[in-house]
């Protein structure tokens, strides 16, 4: 009799790690059972316009560049990474209003969106390593008084698209 309990409270063990060591869906999007099948799997819920929208803004100068660098020093081995950004703001023409900005990030870092337009803030993401390229063309750009333009593509299916044209 005290073999089978024995062997009765093993499995009743094992069957609770199994249960236990199940992954739990935290995401704030919960996949359908087609999205299931497929091996997707969802970390964000996008923020996807209603309908699809196009939008063009010309440009008539460039603000200051702004260098970040952060990290979080909680005494992990995750303190020692850091994230830098480079920022540039683009002055509109026609005094238009909201703020408009290229943003830089290193290639290790993962940005859910190549552009954005929400509620009056334009933002286009570029690599770090197009930052020399791209100051460099703005200024030879606005020197020259050139047009450069900004266009901002968002779709309903999750599209993105942010060009800058000179």
């Amino acid at each position: 009799m005290k073999k089978y309990s024995f062997y009765l409270l093993g499995l009743l063990f094992f069957v609770s790690l199994s249960t236990a060591a199940q992954t739990i869906m935290t995401d704030a999007v919960t996949p359908s059972r087609a999205d299931l099948n497929s091996g997707r799997v969802y970390i964000f819920k996008p923020r996807n316009p209603s309908s699809d929208k196009t939008d063009q803004f010309d440009m008539t100068g460039m603000g200051a560049a702004v260098f970040t660098a952060s990290n979080v020093a909680d005494g992990t081995i995750e303190s020692y990474k850091h994230a830098q950004k480079i920022s540039i703001t683009l002055i509109p023409a026609n005094n238009k209003a909201g703020s408009f900005q290229l943003l830089f990030y290193p290639e290790s870092e993962h940005i859910p969106y190549a552009a954005t337009n929400e509620n009056g803030e334009v933002s286009i993401y570029y690599p770090l390593n197009l930052f020399n390229a791209i100051r460099g063309l703005l200024e030879e750009s606005f020197t020259a008084k050139k047009k450069v333009t900004v266009k901002v593509i968002q779709k309903t299916n999750g599209y993105r698209e942010g060009t800058l044209v000179f």
